[in-house]
């Protein structure tokens, strides 16, 4: 792919530099930069998702990618590698759509335990420069992207790498919010097929609990109840909801998981629910942290409960 790339020389009249100290390794951020299953995640403003269609992070290697705009619309976008120097700097040209060619330098500065990211974009003039930050809130956007990237990272830590779910619901972002703070909408899909929802106590705040109750097949043998708990520890209405999630007896109190005929389940783990507009419709992304052997069985009830949830949402 051919490009006439900016001048790096004297470029202080025609760059946009934005900086942010993120509280992971170099050696994780630089990751999160360059493996596709990581970057299509945080990658692009508020609201943003990409669909990645080949990513070789070599020199002269292309990463080319489309963002969905929360509107619906599509950036097509193709990156050259031009320099790579692990985990410290990349360099890469960067077009939109085949136009509009700009040279990005990302640097990665380990600060104690912390990182500070800083890049630089520069531009053919500095009229395109304005005119970019002018007409597409260039600064904002890089903004929000790094700050999807610091709260991506955080929540990583958080789940220890464990259960991803993403999915889109045909229903408004409020709507499948409140799905997951309204105990009598709760109780309409809460649990996997097999199971019903009798039981669904939310004291929806931060530092409130909650206690919900599955009634179905019970691991060791025959039907019965089984019971979570957890703490609210982050709410931000319509946007995000950050729990613990525990085994639990009827009246709350948390029990090992052999309690249920499941022994060597942690006692207890996070949970973190996202929710964003998407194509007039919601994305909702939901992590959890869990052991290895959990994931596929997690997976499925999971699903199962998302797939009764597109039927409440339906009849709401």
């Amino acid at each position: 792919m051919s490009q006439k790339l900016p001048d790096i020389n004297n470029t202080q009249d025609r760059e946009m530099v934005i900086t942010r100290l993120i509280n992971a390794p170099r050696e994780l951020v630089f990751k999160a930069w360059t493996d596709p299953d990581h970057i299509a995640e945080w990658w692009g403003p508020k609201g943003f998702s990409n669909t990645i269609h080949s990513m070789e992070v070599r020199k002269d290697g292309l990463w080319d990618f489309i963002m969905h705009g929360p509107d619906g619309t599509d950036y097509i976008n193709k990156i050259i590698y031009l320099e790579i120097d692990e985990p410290a700097r990349l360099v890469y040209s960067h077009s939109d759509d085949g136009a509009m060619h700009f040279l990005d330098i990302v640097t990665f500065e380990q600060v104690g335990d912390k990182t500070r990211v800083t890049l630089k974009i520069i531009f053919h003039t500095t009229e395109i420069r304005d005119q970019i930050m002018r007409e597409v809130g260039a600064i904002e956007g890089g903004n929000q992207t790094l700050d999807r990237l610091e709260r991506y990272l955080a929540d990583s830590a958080a789940t220890d790498d464990g259960l991803y779910i993403s999915r889109v619901f045909d229903a408004p972002r409020e709507l499948v919010f409140k799905a997951w703070s309204d105990p009598e909408l709760a109780k309409k899909w809460w649990g996997p097929r097999a199971y019903s929802a009798p039981v669904a106590k939310m004291d929806f705040r931060v530092g409130g609990k909650y206690l919900l109750c599955m009634r179905g097949p019970h691991p060791s043998g025959g039907e019965g109840d089984l019971y979570s708990c957890g703490v609210y520890k982050e709410i931000i209405p319509g946007e995000r909801i950050v729990c613990t999630d525990s085994f639990a007896d009827e009246h709350g109190n948390i029990v090992d998981s052999s309690h249920y005929g499941m022994p060597g389940f942690p006692e207890a783990v996070t949970v973190i629910v996202t929710f964003e507009d998407y194509r007039g419709k919601t994305r909702m992304t939901l992590r959890q942290g869990m052991p290895a052997f959990m994931k596929e069985g997690a997976n499925q009830g999971w699903n199962e409960s998302f797939d009764k949830l597109v039927e409440a949402l339906a009849a709401a």
